[in-house]
Formats: C-alpha cells, sequence, structure tokens
C-alpha cells in the first residue's frame, strides 16, 4: 500500500490523538488518522487511498473542533498535491517538442 508520510508538530499529534466520542464520518476519519500515526515520532503515513477524504473532512464541512484536529494532515496534504502537479506541469514543458505541435521555427 502506498502511503504519504507527514511530519507534524508535537502539539498536531497531540491533538489527532486526543479521545473520541461518537461514531460519526469526523470520528471515523480521526480514529483511522490515529492508527497511521508512528509511535515514538511526529510523522503520520496517510494511505493514498485516503488523501481526499482527510482533506474534505478539514475543509468541506464548515468549521470546527474535528476540523481543526486534521487540518495539519489536509495542509501538508494540499502542499505535496501543489508540488506534484507544478513538477507535472514543468515536465510536460520540457517534453514539449516539435511532434507535439510545435513547428521549429
Amino acid at each position: 500500500m502506498v502511503r504519504v508520510e507527514i511530519e507534524l508538530t508535537s502539539d498536531e499529534v497531540a491533538l489527532i490523538q486526543k479521545g473520541l466520542s461518537g461514531d460519526g464520518g469526523y470520528q471515523r476519519i480521526l480514529n483511522r488518522m490515529q492508527g497511521w500515526l508512528q509511535p515514538g515520532t511526529n510523522r503520520i503515513l496517510v494511505p493514498l487511498d485516503e488523501l481526499d477524504n482527510v482533506v474534505r473532512y478539514a475543509f468541506d464541512y464548515g468549521k470546527g473542533g474535528f476540523q481543526t484536529r486534521m487540518r495539519s494532515v489536509a495542509e501538508g496534504i494540499r502542499a505535496l498535491v501543489g508540488s506534484v502537479v507544478s513538477g507535472l506541469a514543468k515536465r510536460c514543458e520540457n517534453d514539449r517538442g516539435p511532434e507535439d505541435g510545435e513547428d521549429g521555427s
């Protein structure tokens, strides 16, 4: 399984590790996030297929305590995506040549 490693601060780890009550969507994703934390470190390994869920729950459902608890991980995901998109765009520009429609004149 492919995972994305994100470095957190101790305070951010503590927010994720806080106890949970209830069984809604936020509680379920925070419970999974607690399982992704790497013991003895400030790292979390987020499975690739969960990246969208973390970002969606952190930013798309209003403001509140649960969103704050996962926002740092979501920001790390957004930074990763921005870097990948930027790198791909540069790669596409560099790979573009005469066979791609440029006439070379």
